[in-house]
């Protein structure tokens, strides 16, 4: 059974995209997900079976996750494998969200780690694990223990302006005049986005077009060639080694799977 929800408080929607739960309980159950980058962290609580966390050779390769965990923001594709009791339950965060719940982590030393939740949040998060297990039955308390817990973190008048303004034009503007127009030199806007983000501006606007790109390749009647020279992408070339560095697979491949996986 998996289980999507929105936080109940509108205060948090700018910071948080969803929590969610997957509860499999057969014994011998396999489940495997493909995830795609998209510069968003994880919190997965993980009160089933460890599972193994794959990604590409040329990253890390594979590792057994047994605990509780921050899955930090990454610009990489990562395959998910889990055999037997499954029971997840986490907390979507939204691009640069972390950083508004941490004392004063830089979120670039985070970047494509899994860590623990203590590290991060200390005591209070060995807390909120065990309040989550004991209501690991009841998914909509569990949504009421996490809304408190990062109401309870939320640093007054704190917005996402800079992630949010920047993302808005670094898919169409060169760094050096969004800077100029911000009133920042590129250096030290540069600074500010990777410590917010965990991510350099140039690399955060590769995977905003990679995620364009997503939503295009839905529309069989448009090219490759088109999609790519759509999304800003310099030919076909550039944009088949983007797609496949962000996802694992190439633009032609994912297009083939949607063909013969209609949702």
């Amino acid at each position: 059974m998996y289980l999507l929800q929105k936080p109940r408080y509108s205060v948090l929607h700018d910071y948080i995209d969803n929590y969610w739960c997957l509860t499999l309980d057969q014994n011998r159950h396999e489940f495997n997900e493909h995830i795609f980058a998209d510069g968003k962290a994880d919190i997965i609580f993980n009160f089933g079976v460890s599972y193994q966390r794959q990604t590409s050779e040329q990253i890390a390769g594979s590792q057994i996750v047994r605990v509780t965990h921050l899955d930090a923001q990454r610009a990489y594709p990562l395959t998910i494998s889990q055999v037997g009791s499954i029971h997840l339950i986490g907390v979507r965060l939204q691009v640069g969200a972390l950083h508004v719940f941490l004392d004063d982590i830089p979120l670039h030393e985070l970047t494509g780690e899994i860590v623990s939740l203590d590290h991060i949040f200390g005591n209070e998060g060995n807390v909120l694990e065990s309040r989550l297990f004991d209501l690991k039955r009841d998914f909509n308390a569990q949504v009421n223990v996490l809304d408190r817990f990062f109401l309870s973190r939320l640093k007054p008048k704190t917005q996402l302006t800079l992630v949010n303004e920047l993302g808005a034009k670094l898919v169409s503007l060169p760094i050096h005049q969004i800077s100029k127009e911000m009133g920042y030199s590129e250096r030290t806007l540069h600074r500010m986005f990777r410590k917010q983000t965990g991510f350099s501006p140039t690399l955060y606007a590769r995977m905003l077009r990679f995620q364009w790109s997503l939503s295009l390749l839905h529309d069989v009647s448009s090219t490759l060639s088109e999609i790519a020279y759509q999304c800003g992408y310099y030919d076909q070339a550039h944009f088949t080694k983007d797609f496949k560095e962000f996802s694992g697979i190439t633009p032609s491949a994912f297009r083939a799977s949607l063909q013969s996986n209609p949702r």
